[in-house]
């Protein structure tokens, strides 16, 4: 089997979750060894370099972006989660190739002008270590957005750093997971 109809079948395989199962089985291609195979596909899953450059690496390439997409499926910080005010449910789902949070019930609206309903309050999520995102969040208080970094603290609490210019000087919140 050619180098490019092995990553074509790893293709296949990474579509159904068997990333690990792909791995294992990576060809040399292009003069590479399966390690250095390896090596380089788990150097673009870290680094997040999913860009064909090259159109005879268009099925590694590929194989790259569904590893990652999978990824984020899988990420756990998915799911429902209670602001730290106990007013806003927030959903956090995959956009594209980022994650991102939006309102999907208000428990409290002290603001009745400005509905939070639908509000996207985190954009831009992209993984910037397996346990951190750095995206935006946008604080509908005041109407600015912030840059910002989430991380699980325990299986049921989403840490939330808020900042403007450098992390050193933001501010943290706590987000609960609801079942």
């Amino acid at each position: 089997m050619s180098g490019k109809n092995l990553l074509t079948a790893m293709l296949f395989c990474a579509s159904f979750s068997v990333i690990g199962s792909a791995l294992a089985a990576a060809p040399a291609v292009e003069g590479k060894s399966r390690a250095q195979v390896v090596e380089e596909l788990k150097q673009a899953q870290a680094d997040g370099t999913y860009l064909c450059n090259d159109s005879d690496r268009e099925l590694e390439c590929k194989f790259r972006a569904a590893k990652q997409q999978l990824a984020l499926q899988n990420a756990p910080q998915l799911g429902h989660w209670l602001s730290q005010s106990g007013q806003l449910e927030i959903e956090l789902a995959t956009c594209g190739q980022n994650l991102c949070g939006t309102v999907v019930k208000v428990h409290e609206n002290n603001n009745t002008a400005t509905s939070a309903l639908g509000l996207q309050v985190l954009s831009g999520l992209s993984q910037v270590s397996s346990q951190e995102w750095k995206g935006h969040i946008f604080n509908r208080a005041n109407g600015e957005t912030y840059h910002c970094l989430i991380s699980l603290a325990s299986a049921t609490e989403l840490r939330i750093l808020a900042y403007k210019d450098s992390p050193a000087n933001g501010r943290e919140q706590i987000w609960t997971r609801i079942e």
